[in-house]
């Protein structure tokens, strides 16, 4: 997910507690991370509208649980999960969406850093399609960073979704009651989440900054 726009303000924008943060102008787009949200508030009279940013887990002043426009966002910083609840699945194609359009697919961009050799960091997407229930997943035109992507479907076998170079379509079951996507690097590799799981039927997306990769 791609807002060109907003990125240039990321790091220039203060960043506030959940305690101070200003409610939020639901007709417009919010930029929904592993870690941080980005959301327009609401105008009032004579103030303008600003733009918000949370990060839950910043070192000095992370945000706390915060629920914005239906959306329910609850950090766990001791075991450095997020947990975003929506009212329906669907909903979530609003959050993680492709540019502004949104496609009801989930788009989950992940970033693969090496530390070694500095600069930024390879991004890719793992995508759940809300219409036909397959995910894909989308890597980096060019990356020098070996990574590998796999898919648990309900505590199953893991499958690979991106593997030795190639990406894999899989086909989710109507009736499936969780996905779990895990991705694999070396020690030295920075990645924005390890892990992340999709309750499908309660409507919840917790990302694991940091999570083993599954052996079966």
């Amino acid at each position: 997910m791609t807002m060109p726009r907003w990125s240039v303000l990321i790091g220039l924008l203060a960043l506030v507690t959940a305690q101070a943060a200003p409610p939020a102008d639901c007709s417009k787009s919010m930029l929904v991370h592993s870690s941080f949200v980005i959301y327009s508030s609401k105008a009032k009279f004579p103030d303008p509208s600003e733009v918000v940013t949370l990060d839950f887990f910043h070192e000095f002043n992370p945000a706390g649980a915060v629920t914005l426009c239906g959306f329910s966002f609850k950090p766990d910083r001791k075991a450095e999960v997020l947990t975003i609840t929506a009212p329906r699945l669907a909903n979530f194609s609003a959050l993680f969406r492709e540019g502004r359009q949104d496609t009801k697919r989930l788009v989950l961009e992940n970033t693969y850093t090496d530390m070694s050799m500095g600069g930024p960091g390879s991004k890719s997407n793992a995508v759940l399609d809300l219409n036909t229930y397959t995910l894909t997943y989308r890597p980096p035109s060019y990356s020098s960073v070996p990574f590998t992507v796999g898919v648990k479907i309900d505590g199953g076998a893991i499958q690979p979704l991106y593997y030795d170079g190639k990406a894999s379509t899989i086909k989710v079951p109507r009736n499936a009651r969780t996905v779990d996507i895990y991705a694999k690097v070396d020690p030295e590799i920075i990645t924005q989440w390890d892990r992340v799981s999709i309750d499908l039927g309660k409507a919840v997306i917790r990302f694991y900054r940091e999570a083993s990769f599954p052996t079966r």
